[in-house]
């Protein structure tokens, strides 16, 4: 199970995704991040978010992104990306991404807040049953009592 908890996915950094000095864009890592997650949850979850919406009337909205970029990402290196619900309310989830080099050193990592929102009121609402059992059973211990801690024990690594 713990598998499944920590997702991964691994990537190469793009040439358009990069400035002129081969730097991946800042903007670029919350793109990588999130299509990441999505991919992640649809090859390990069987979980289709678009499918949710129109089966549920159910999304999760990103509610708030924090990120720190700890090192360089480079044009055509090779990251991986992982994802983990780190906590988690009856109407809100927060994952942890990373951005990894092949040793395993962290580049970059996010906390991001995404908010249960129903289509159908057009309003927050509590995560439906169907997906609580995906929330409570692959959700790993937060690592650190807050962001700015987590960004010490990351930059440390």
């Amino acid at each position: 199970m713990e598998d499944k908890k920590i997702l991964r996915t691994k990537r190469y950094i793009r040439f358009s995704d990069c400035d002129p000095m081969g730097h991946l864009f800042n903007l670029n890592y919350l793109h990588y991040f999130l299509e990441a997650r999505e991919d992640q949850v649809r090859e390990n979850y069987n979980l289709d978010m678009a499918l949710l919406a129109t089966k549920h009337q159910w999304v999760l909205l990103a509610g708030t992104h924090q990120i720190s970029y700890l090192r360089p990402a480079m044009m055509n290196e090779e990251v991986e990306i992982t994802s983990a619900i780190i906590d988690h309310s009856e109407k809100w989830i927060m994952v942890e991404f990373q951005m990894l080099d092949t040793s395993g050193k962290p580049k970059a990592f996010m906390w991001s807040k995404f908010v249960s929102f129903s289509l159908a009121t057009q309003s927050t609402a509590p995560i439906p049953e169907e997906m609580k059992h995906y929330v409570t059973n692959f959700s790993i211990e937060k690592p650190a009592p807050d962001y700015d801690s987590r960004f010490n024990q990351l930059r440390e690594k």
